[in-house]
């Protein structure tokens, strides 16, 4: 599979359009600046988090192997995980700036 066209257009695709879209609202959910372009830091926890729950499935529907039947529950953990990650990485990252807080008045 290595050099096909395909893999590189998912890849671009899963980063551009789902990846990169998920970082952006966590940003703007935890006050941070909302720039075009995630970190390199940013974009590996959010593959890790894509890549877990996809690699579930894979596990469940091509390998047939037991997994944890609540899928619901499965993803729900996942995203405790990505968020508290993200935090995590946002809090000690030298280059993050919160966005100016704006009062209503």
């Amino acid at each position: 599979m290595k050099g096909l066209d395909i893999n590189r257009w998912y890849v671009g695709m899963v980063k551009d359009k789902i990846l990169t879209r998920i970082i952006r609202e966590c940003r703007h959910e935890a006050g941070l600046i909302v720039q075009n372009k995630p970190s390199a830091t940013e974009l590996e926890l959010a593959w890790v988090f894509h890549g877990g729950i996809f690699y579930y499935g894979v596990r469940k529907y091509i390998y047939e192997s037991s997994v944890l039947e609540d899928k619901d529950r499965i993803i729900s953990d996942a995203l405790d995980v990505f968020l508290a990650g993200f935090e995590r990485v946002n809090e000690s990252s030298p280059d993050v700036r919160r966005a100016p807080i704006r009062v209503a008045g």
